[in-house]
Order: structure tokens, then C-alpha cells, then sequence
């Protein structure tokens, strides 16, 4: 997605009992349903916390040099809203 990196996005994340639905900017991303799952594949019926972090290093980016620090992890706001 171009300007990921450059620019504020719009996150969301919408979870019913049957599915947890993620978007960015308000477009569809990713899709995961509970469908048939037991309660080890499917944790989020118990109460959840929202941690925001900005992780650095693993398998998926490669390795990190130490030239690439410092750096910033801005959060303009959070909203969590919840359906009655």
C-alpha cells in the first residue's frame, strides 16, 4: 500500500463472535472466522487487551541493522467502540 510507511492510516478491526475483520483506510484486508474452531483456535471470546507495538527484527522482515535506529512509532489516537 503505498504511503504506508510515509503517512497516518486508518486501522480497524471489527471482531463478532463470528469473525474478526481488518481494514486499513476503511478497505477490507483480511478476514479471519471462527468457523469450527475450537476454543484453542479461537481465543477472543475471553475478554482481550489492546497492546500497540512496534516490533523490530524476526523471521518475516529479515535481518536488522543497527543504522536503522532510532525510530518513531506515532499514534495520532485510538478509538474503541462497542455495539449494544
Amino acid at each position: 500500500m503505498p504511503g504506508m510507511c510515509t503517512a497516518f492510516h486508518d486501522y480497524q478491526l471489527t471482531s463478532t463472535p463470528e469473525a474478526l475483520k481488518i481494514a486499513v483506510d476503511g478497505r477490507p484486508v483480511h478476514t479471519y472466522a471462527k468457523a469450527g474452531k475450537t476454543a484453542a483456535g479461537w481465543p477472543f471470546d475471553q475478554p482481550q487487551y489492546l497492546l500497540l507495538n512496534l516490533a523490530v527484527g524476526g523471521v518475516l522482515g529479515g535481518a536488522i541493522k543497527n543504522t536503522i535506529f532510532p525510530r518513531c512509532f506515532e499514534i495520532d489516537y485510538v478509538r474503541v467502540y462497542q455495539r449494544g
